[in-house]
């Protein structure tokens, strides 16, 4: 009778992959040479605050900024009222920081006039 000898079990051999930090390295890498530089158009209007929100309203101060960003555009009504600035996207909406720049743009400039 002959002896049979156990089949060997396969020998698997990992593929290489590449460690995740090479991975975003190399994403980040294609993204920083794709990434053309954006045009952003802002156009900052004050409205009448009680003409809109009414006479009763608390709001002081009402703009409406229309933000155009790679053909899509965005409107903001950014208002000053007993709780400060905010826009109707949020607080920390880039359209207030849009107004305030270009209030204090005023400031400066009716400053040099006098």
């Amino acid at each position: 009778m002959k002896a049979v000898r156990p089949a060997k079990a396969p020998v698997v051999t990992p593929t290489p992959r590449p460690t995740k930090s090479a991975k975003r390295s190399n994403t980040t890498t294609a993204r920083a040479r794709s990434a053309a530089p954006v045009t952003r158009l802002v156009r900052i209007k004050a409205l009448d605050p009680c003409a809109r929100c009414g006479p009763n309203t608390s709001v002081e101060q009402l703009y409406r900024v229309d933000e155009q960003v790679a053909g899509t555009a965005t409107v903001h009504l950014v208002f000053f009222d007993r709780h400060g600035w905010y826009c109707v996207h949020g607080a920390s909406c880039v359209a207030v920081r849009d107004v305030h720049a270009e209030l204090k743009a005023q400031r400066a400039g009716a400053g040099r006039r006098r």
